[in-house]
């Protein structure tokens, strides 16, 4: 016994050195939309309770809500939530691992095929990436790893109820996650009645907390995601998005027709001899439903499947115990499970070899929307500001806003990605004369627009923006006109009544945005 817990150990170990290893270069990045969730958790924390800004109405502008709440715990004894949530996040992803290793284990998978089920995602880059964005990625993985370790244990009331508190947080920890919720009876049936008293009442209370509080039925972010599902645009992305996902997971393109033909015709065989075990069964439940939860969800457009961190979690040690028991059922073969083995070791190296360091190295040269970037590019607006001398009295509209929100918490912002604006969420892309209205009655001191963003407003389609507002900088957008055919500008404005002169707006000019 103590040998086994030895090398269990000894396992977690590398393990954690490896992922440990694989963040190092990403250190120093935190994507921007984590800024939003930063911003809500450190004005809970302060008194100010779940707003975006202090004195703003509240909105629920995230869909994290465990993360938004474990995160405004730091912010309640004053530690700055950005130093901290490397370490969280790393923390939080390294005990997913080890809790999926062990429950493996426990499992009966010999422990090298542990190893390899579980360092394959510590090789994996849209799990190592998104694990330490600052995102809710690690705490949704350690939440479903323990729920994983704990429906695959010999169940009582108690481990019931506390699997039923469980999948209430993770519920809370994504909107997708509600679906963990409904197979707790695919494992204990008859457990349920005392399951359903830990997850529902933490569900129903937080609705309607969230009806109460917010005065809504939904997250805002819902309704400026929700109306493409089931359209046939979302229909062409789920597809877009299989295929996509399975050249992410197998480690390229070359590699997905030949493994999925051999790993179908393993899953027969397996079928075939009725060697379908409890632990393919207790993992295939949750990669299920893992895959229903990333397949829901609209195409995301940030790299590297933000989505499907639940996938790969539990996809490595799905191939990896279905290899195992495959070898186990070839006959009169002592060899095999060595042979099977060292199959999976040569796919794990040459899948990192050939496809996960290139996709590593290209995402470290260019980082999604980097937090830090967007605060340091927000400065130019305090530094347009004093040029009109309205330090104090200034307003933005940018769809830009995480580290805005979390750096700038006294200039007020205006969402125009609609995720902490009300208004913006049900009106962009869908009443543009809403949106313009909206826009030119609020008359913030300072827009700015760019990309997709901008064409999805179209402030030029009113007449109103050129009268109110005068470019610092503009330019055509040449992606948006060579996508839509139409000529759309990108840029920061500023309101005309506030330039008296020349003089004054070529001396906002000289305040050079990092974009220019």
């Amino acid at each position: 016994m103590a040998r086994k817990w030895l090398s269990q150990i000894s396992v977690i170990a590398l393990i954690t050195a490896i992922y440990y290893f694989q963040t190092l270069p990403l250190s120093e990045w935190l994507v921007d939309d984590a800024g939003i969730s930063f911003s809500y958790a450190k004005n809970l924390g302060s008194g100010y309770g779940l707003v975006s800004q202090p004195g703003q109405i509240p909105v629920e502008g995230y869909s994290n809500p465990i993360w938004v709440f474990l995160l405004s715990v730091f912010a309640l004894v004053n530690i700055d939530i950005v130093s901290i949530v490397k370490t969280l996040s790393q923390g939080l992803s390294i005990m997913a691992m080890g809790m999926v290793f062990l429950t493996l284990c426990d499992l009966g998978l010999p422990i090298l095929y542990s190893l390899v089920a579980v360092g394959w995602l510590t090789c994996q880059p849209a799990f190592v990436i998104w694990s330490i964005s600052g995102l809710e990625n690690p705490l949704y993985s350690f939440l479903l790893a323990t729920l994983f370790f704990t429906l695959t244990r010999q169940q009582s009331r108690s481990t019931a109820a506390y699997s039923g508190i469980l999948s209430g947080f993770i519920s809370l920890t994504r909107p997708e996650g509600i679906i963990y919720g409904c197979i707790y009876p695919l494992f204990h049936r008859k457990h349920t009645t005392h399951y359903l008293p830990g997850f529902v009442p933490i569900f129903v209370f937080h609705l309607i907390f969230r009806i109460v509080y917010f005065g809504d039925l939904f997250p805002n972010p819902y309704y400026i995601k929700s109306e493409q599902f089931l359209s046939r645009e979302w229909l062409t992305n789920a597809i877009t998005k299989s295929e996509g996902l399975l050249i992410s997971l197998f480690g390229g393109k070359y590699f997905v027709f030949p493994v999925l033909i051999l790993f179908g015709l393993l899953i027969l065989y397996l079928a075939w001899q009725r060697t379908v075990k409890r632990e393919l069964y207790s993992i295939g439940v949750f990669l299920f439903a893992a895959i229903v939860g990333y397949m829901i969800l609209l195409k995301d457009w940030m790299e590297e499947y933000r989505y499907a961190t639940p996938v790969f979690l539990f996809a490595y040690p799905f191939i990896v115990s279905s290899v195992s028991i495959g070898m186990n059922a070839i006959p009169a073969n002592k060899h095999a499970q060595t042979i099977g083995l060292g199959l999976l070791f040569a796919w794990w190296f040459l899948s990192y070899g050939i496809a996960f360091k290139a996709r590593f190295d290209n995402f470290i040269r260019a980082p999604t929307v980097p937090m830090a970037g967007v605060a340091s590019a927000f400065n130019r607006f305090e530094e347009y500001g004093r040029v009109l001398n309205l330090e104090q009295d200034i307003s933005v509209l940018t769809p830009d806003v995480g580290g805005a929100l979390y750096y700038f918490p006294n200039i007020p912002i205006y969402d125009l990605g609609g995720l902490v604006d009300p208004t913006i969420s049900r009106t962009i892309g869908r009443n543009e004369n809403a949106l313009h209205d909206y826009i030119f009655r609020e008359l913030p001191t300072f827009i700015h627009i760019h990309g997709e963003w901008a064409y999805m407003a179209n402030l030029d389609g009113d007449q109103r923006f050129r009268t109110m507002y005068v470019p610092i900088y503009e330019f055509m957008d040449l992606h948006i006109r060579e996508k839509y055919g139409v000529e759309i500008y990108s840029g920061d404005f500023v309101r005309r009544d506030l330039v008296s002169s020349p003089e004054i707006l070529t001396e906002l000019q000289k305040i050079s945005p990092s974009w220019k």
